[in-house]
């Protein structure tokens, strides 16, 4: 498994843009994608969802909750939405990269 992050604090830099195009590119490859949207505007969830198999679990799920079991999708393409408490996590303690890792994986 590879993981790729497209990343920048800049905003309207084209991040939404490169992260859907390149998880359409990777799927014309016969691979299968995990897209975990983690910007609270969710622009790129919002093109995503409508080729995906949204997963029940939102992006702030993912540093607040010990999921036991985050459930395949069975399309191309899995999207974990973002959603608006994201915009809460950058004040969160650091240590909920930890739960985000652990989930993740």
């Amino acid at each position: 498994m590879k993981t790729i992050c497209i990343s920048n604090q800049k905003g309207g830099v084209g991040k939404s843009t490169i992260a859907v195009h390149l998880a359409q590119h990777i799927i014309e490859k016969n691979n299968r994608v995990l897209f975990v949207d983690i910007d609270p505007q969710a622009n790129a969830s919002k093109t995503i969802r409508q080729i995906s198999d949204v997963l029940p679990v939102d992006a702030s799920q993912l540093f607040t909750d010990e999921l036991d079991d985050l459930a395949e999708g069975t399309g191309a393409i899995s999207l974990i939405q973002a959603d608006e408490k994201m915009a809460d996590i950058e004040r969160s303690d650091p240590n909920v990269l930890l739960t985000f890792k652990k989930n993740l994986s």
